[in-house]
């Protein structure tokens, strides 16, 4: 009979086939984890055959059943990356595991790991995600997001980029200062809206030809009326950018800010205008009004934050129309300049900070970049120069 001491020095008969038993079962749960990452028969032979031929893998082998080194430092030099990860590390045959489920990959194969990992060309995240069910290295999530940043095809597929601050344009301290036009397009026709950038005064213009020369006789008659603006703000369509609109803003010492191709946001006021009038000359037509009634009654509509109608902050009056009005209101008012300017510049700033999501990435002459043109793919394409515009840049594509 055996009575076991405090120390228990009196080992049980049975604790050699328990343990065993464990190592047994520890045994088939690892090959059944190799297995089940490799389950290539093909594949599973050419992995071993790459351990084998891997000097960094035969030395960690031998560590991880000799003992490591008692520091980092004494470790050879290209076994250090796998020192805080060492006791998370064990071998089956010639296969090194990391934890319970991470095969430890050679380099002669870790390209080849993160092509089928990226099979179905998923994102970063979900690579990554899938890289840690299976395989490890040290390094391996960067090489990843590497390989993911770099898939050409990934890159003509992507999803446009986070909105930016948009580059604010000075606000106007007077009526007609700055404006901005555009074209839009309603059942066929093509219409001319121009927006004073201070006052919000809206003009709309049917168009017969849509050419440059009917332009600049619009804005001439335009400009006569209420003078020539500073600055004129419009997209790069070729109606603007043609030598006759260029030479005639030159002629009137107006400066032309063009905003991005494809990016309508960045000029906002007006295709904000645009929308408002496509949409209240569509439901006019219906009601056999017409763009008259359209365009006096936005005219004659306080813009809102305390600010009386563009029609006041133009001529500093209201306009009569059918619309029932004290006579007093038809007479001259006086208008707050600066209050008008403050309203300005809040809704500017409210802009700014309710739709700004990420910062300009800056880019340099020669430097590869990918255009997303309209709704159409990623091109890929080289900064030939800085454009005059802020934030806008030559791109030479394929």
């Amino acid at each position: 009979m055996y009575i076991a001491d405090t120390l228990s020095r009196a080992h049980l008969s049975d604790e050699c086939p328990v343990s065993s038993a464990n190592s047994n079962r520890d045994h088939d749960q690892i090959h059944t984890v190799a297995t089940g990452i490799l389950p290539n028969k093909a594949f599973r032979e050419v992995f071993v055959k790459s351990v084998l031929e891997d000097p960094s893998m035969n030395i960690l082998k031998s560590y991880i059943a000799n003992g490591w080194p008692r520091t980092k430092r004494m470790c050879l030099e290209p076994l250090k990356p796998y020192w805080s990860v060492r006791h998370d590390l064990s071998t089956h045959d010639e296969i090194i595991l990391k934890g319970s489920n991470q095969i430890l990959v050679p380099a002669s194969l870790r390209k080849r790991i993160i092509n089928d990992i990226h099979k179905g060309h998923l994102g970063v995240t979900k690579c990554i995600e899938k890289a840690k069910n299976a395989v490890y290295w040290p390094g391996y999530t960067n090489q990843i997001t590497d390989a993911v940043d770099s898939c050409e095809v990934c890159h003509e597929n992507a999803r446009a980029n986070a909105k930016t601050i948009l580059e604010q344009y000075e606000i106007p301290e007077y009526a007609m200062q700055s404006i901005s036009i555009d074209i839009f397009q309603l059942e066929g026709v093509e219409y001319l809206v121009t927006v004073d950038r201070y006052s919000k005064w809206p003009a709309c213009y049917k168009l017969n030809s849509s050419t440059s020369k009917e332009i600049v006789d619009i804005l001439r008659r335009q400009f006569l009326d209420f003078g020539q603006p500073e600055t004129l703000v419009s997209d790069n369509a070729s109606y603007f950018t043609s030598l006759e609109f260029k030479y005639f803003l030159e002629s009137l010492d107006v400066k032309h800010i063009t905003v991005s191709p494809y990016f309508s946001r960045s000029n906002g006021l007006v295709e904000r205008m645009n929308q408002t009038i496509k949409s209240s000359l569509a439901k006019a037509t219906q009601s056999n009004q017409s763009l008259y009634d359209v365009i006096t009654n936005l005219r004659s509509t306080p813009v809102g934050d305390g600010l009386p109608s563009p029609s006041v902050l133009l001529q500093s009056r209201n306009f009569r129309s059918t619309l029932f009005c004290m006579p007093e209101q038809l007479k001259h008012q006086l208008v707050d300049n600066d209050k008008v300017i403050e309203v300005l510049r809040k809704r500017q700033l409210n802009t700014q900070s309710s739709k700004a999501t990420a910062i300009l990435q800056n880019f340099v002459k020669g430097m590869e970049v990918w255009v997303k043109m309209s709704h159409r793919n990623w091109l890929q394409g080289t900064v030939m120069e800085h454009a005059e515009t802020p934030r806008s840049f030559i791109v030479k594509l394929p």
